[in-house]
């Protein structure tokens, strides 16, 4: 053994003489043990009280539901007792301690499961003293929290344990944990169907609230890894350290406000503290304003949103699919405290179900010993966990036993390892479903996701989906039995729990942090809004072969019409009457030009440069007919050329002319003669400029073309 497992039993064992001590005081305590004497005896540890600051166990007995769970194992027991093919000859008994819901608890109470005792220590219950707990496994503990503490010392001790709803992964882990089994898989599986469930409703932005513990701080751990893998954003992540009061449970709402829009928010809390987070909610006044998920810690039975319903009317809680056991309710919900006296914690759980007293004071209103549960008895599913459990252990030990033939000695012949081997080796159709166990002692279920709805005048917990484990994904969806507030269907924000809006087309996503948040950025005229990546993102509009323009509604491109005008047009028409009319006009100033083409005046100012300019209106009105025929590839190049042509002969005769006339009047300033003044020389200069001119429209055409090409 090594040292650190040498200091923990040393511990253990100081912790053992605590207990003892705490325990053997009758007046510090409640009846902390149910038991019923067989053959071979089931140790089971649950949360029957609530804990106290002050000492091991408070007075307060927890709700109704824990009772149905000690009962379903006394009933189990009762049947496989009075089966003649299931250990005959042979009775089962059970040891169920109550850990009074504290983690410390459950460490003294598992003592009693790997010691023997003094004759002079032991626990008082109704059958007397008990001093050795020689069980063949245990059954518990409630809450995963406590079970990793129970479940570290069993294994020590080497001590079978099985757990009918502790589903933390670290139980997994058979280094830790060899001797540990459960009915039930692992949270991994859990977070994924809540991960799923999530994004079935594309909720993207969402907050979780978790509890203190190994359970809780792993559950978040794992659904924060894989939220965040499936593209879900985590908004605030609260612990809750201890049990929330009132004054906390308003300051997780308020936190939980700070980022509105995450309003899916994931509890894994106990039923307690999601009964007080849920009237803090309704205190300010935010009814209706988040969405609740919950892991199976709560919202199990309808029992636990009594006073709350309005809050938690909608709330999405998951589960263990899990068929209720008629014959046990129906044996459950007529006992009375004549013929249920056997249990120790029947008449606390009655007293604080009805509101009475068996034996009252004053002011105490006085119970019926004849009344049943039966007028407001709910089903509870996790009861086939249990059944399940116990049975696990019946057959485990018929088939050791079985293997123990020949054996002087038959239970000396049960050991832990063969009882282990029985455990993980058996499979059988249970009540909640196919019961079997994998390498890691997990156990395989169907997961079911309830609601809360009101019924005819009452409430209602509704199954929405199936998720199998084995393919890992839904079998079945009705979302339809959800319940929406009005207000917010009619808003459609309830329905909503993301970061950011989503963008308008014509506008793309540019994210900001966390990943999921974002704003919208506008896109240019000549670009699209598609989706890459599940993101709105901007794109160019191609003009290859075809050139294409966004249309309308800014989501796809289509190719541009082509508009030719024609002469039968009423804006060909107009424009070719004009151009007539230009023309005409410049004809009779070419003829008046040519009429007096030997005047001074026009000596003087270069005729050749006048004639130029006057042939370079002509043609560029001319070319402007070409607006009117349908264009083709030659014609466009030969109209672009032109029209360069055309202006360049109109502007570049007037430049040379005024360069001209300025060389001339300084040259006689300085009684010189003015060089490159003659007609030649005008006209070469004129022809410069224009090819000029179209070189450098070639030019920049083609470098437009090779950047468009980039572009797209």
């Amino acid at each position: 053994m090594s040292m650190p497992r040498v200091l923990l039993v040393l511990l253990f064992q100081i912790s053992y003489f605590v207990a003892i001590a705490t325990i053997h005081n009758p007046g510090n305590l409640p009846q902390v043990a149910f038991i019923s004497p067989g053959d071979y005896t089931i140790g089971g540890i649950l949360s029957v009280h609530f804990s106290s600051p002050d000492k091991m166990c408070s007075d307060r007995i927890r709700e109704f539901a824990v009772y149905q769970k000690l009962e379903s194992i006394a009933f189990a027991v009762d049947e496989i007792n009075q089966r003649n093919d299931l250990l005959p000859n042979r009775t089962l008994g059970f040891v169920i301690l109550d850990d009074c819901s504290k983690t410390t608890s459950s460490l003294t109470r598992a003592l009693h499961f790997v010691q023997t005792h003094s004759p002079s220590a032991g626990v008082e219950t109704s059958h007397g003293k008990i001093n050795d707990f020689d069980v063949i496994g245990l059954i518990g503990a409630e809450s995963s929290a406590n079970t990793v503490q129970t479940a570290d010392l069993l294994s020590l001790f080497k001590v079978p344990q099985i757990s009918y709803i502790s589903t933390s992964p670290l139980l997994s882990n058979k280094r830790i944990f060899p001797y540990f089994s459960r009915v039930v898989p692992s949270d991994k599986l859990q977070v994924e169907v809540l991960v799923d469930l999530i994004t079935h409703f594309n909720w993207t932005y969402v907050s979780t609230v978790y509890e203190e513990g190994s359970y809780g701080v792993e559950f978040n751990k794992a659904f924060k890894n894989l939220a965040e893998k499936r593209g879900v954003c985590m908004g605030v992540s609260l612990i809750v350290r201890g049990y929330l009061t009132d004054k906390t449970a308003d300051k997780v709402v308020q936190d939980l406000l700070t980022v509105p829009r995450a309003r899916a928010v994931v509890l894994v809390v106990r039923n307690r503290d999601m009964a007080t987070l849920f009237r803090s909610v309704r205190q300010l006044g935010r009814v209706g304003y988040f969405r609740w998920l919950g892991s199976d810690t709560w919202g199990g039975n309808v029992q636990d949103f009594l006073g709350i319903e309005d809050v938690g009317q909608g709330s999405l809680t998951i589960g263990f699919q899990s068929r209720f056991v008629n014959r046990f309710d129906n044996y459950l919900k007529y006992l009375t405290a004549s013929n249920g006296s056997y249990n120790p914690w029947f008449n606390e759980f009655f007293e604080s179900r009805y509101n009475c007293k068996f034996y009252p004071g004053s002011n105490d209103t006085l119970c019926d010993r004849n009344k049943t549960f039966a007028a407001d008895y709910s089903p509870l599913w996790t009861s086939s966990l249990v059944i399940d459990a116990v049975y696990t252990y019946a057959y485990a030990l018929h088939d050791v036993i079985r293997g123990c033939k020949g054996e002087s000695n038959e239970k000396k012949c049960v050991e832990p390892e063969k009882m282990l081997k029985a455990i993980r080796n058996l499979t059988f159709e249970g009540e909640h479903g196919f019961v079997s166990f994998d390498e890691f002692g997990d156990g395989s279920a169907t997961y079911t996701v309830r609601t809360l709805r009101r019924v005819n005048g009452g409430y209602s917990l509704d199954e929405i989906a199936l998720w199998d484990t084995n393919i890992r994904s839904f079998t079945f969806f009705n979302p339809d039995l959800i319940t929406w507030p009005t207000a917010s269907m009619s808003s459609n924000r309830f329905l909503v729990s993301t970061c950011s809006d989503p963008c308008n087309p014509g506008y793309q996503a540019v994210t900001t942090q966390p990943h999921c948040c974002w704003y919208c950025e506008q896109c240019y005229i000549n670009e699209i809004t598609v989706l890459k990546n599940d993101k709105p993102t901007c794109l160019i509009c191609p003009k290859e072969g075809v050139f294409t323009w966004p249309d309308s509604t800014r989501t796809k491109c289509l190719p541009i019409e082509i508009n030719v005008l024609s002469i039968p047009g009423l804006v060909g028409t107009v424009i070719c009457i004009l151009l007539l009319l230009v023309v005409v006009g410049t004809l009779i100033i070419i003829a008046i030009f040519m009429r007096n083409i030997e005047s001074p005046l026009l000596e003087v100012s270069c005729k050749e440069l006048s004639f130029l300019m006057l042939m370079g209106i002509i043609a560029a009105n001319i070319l402007t007919f070409s607006v009117v025929v349908p264009p083709t590839g030659s014609s466009c190049i030969l109209v672009a050329t032109a029209f360069q042509l055309s202006f360049t002969f109109t502007y570049g005769p007037f430049l040379v002319k005024i360069n001209r006339m300025y060389r001339t009047h300084k040259a006689q300033m300085l009684n010189m003669e003015a060089k490159f003044t003659g007609r030649m020389y005008n006209v070469v200069f004129t022809l410069m400029i224009s090819f000029t001119q179209v070189g450098k429209y070639s030019f920049r055409s083609k470098s437009k073309d090779e950047s468009g090409d980039k572009l797209n």
